[in-house]
This record gives structure tokens, C-alpha cells and sequence, in this order.
């Protein structure tokens, strides 16, 4: 497999690292399988868009979590279950 020409040499060097730590969470430490339910927090980041992409092939819904509208807006254009911005989140009942 090829490195993207996008991708400079050092970024390409962490996506095994991500996708190895989400992989290890999801299906090694959790058992993560279909018609399961998951919380990723900061999702639109290198682990968190591994685990996505790991829950997704798994048939878990997905629910996210995003640092800034930016990285909310990664979370509609995957289409996922459920995103929220950090600051953001439904108030908890007191």
C-alpha cells in the first residue's frame, strides 16, 4: 500500500498507531460487536476516527463526542449516530 501524496511522511507513521489503539480497545479489551452501543470521545481525532471506523465495520451505534464545531461538522459528513460539541452537551438534571 502506498502513502497518500497528501500525507507527509511523519503523519503517515502515526495511523497504525491509531487504528492498533483503537482496535485493541474496541474488539480486544471490550468485545465490541453488533447492536452494541459506543462513546467515542473526540472523535474527529486520529484515535477517535480509527475507533469510528472500527465500531462502524463492527455494527455498533456510535455516539461522539467533538472539541469544536469543526471537528462536529467531520461528525455529520461520517453521518453518525450522535455527535456533541464539548461545551455543548445536554445539561445534566439536577
Amino acid at each position: 500500500m502506498r502513502k497518500p501524496a497528501a500525507l507527509t511522511h511523519d503523519v503517515a507513521a502515526t495511523v497504525p498507531i491509531a487504528f492498533v489503539t483503537a482496535k485493541l480497545a474496541l474488539q480486544r479489551l471490550a468485545g465490541l460487536g453488533r447492536g452494541d452501543r459506543v462513546l467515542i470521545h473526540a472523535a474527529a481525532g486520529g484515535v477517535g476516527l480509527a475507533a469510528v471506523q472500527i465500531a462502524q465495520r463492527a455494527g455498533a451505534t456510535i455516539f461522539a463526542t467533538a472539541g469544536s464545531a469543526a471537528s462536529a461538522n467531520t461528525c455529520s459528513a461520517w453521518a453518525w449516530s450522535t455527535c456533541w460539541i464539548r461545551d455543548r452537551c445536554p445539561s445534566r438534571a439536577k
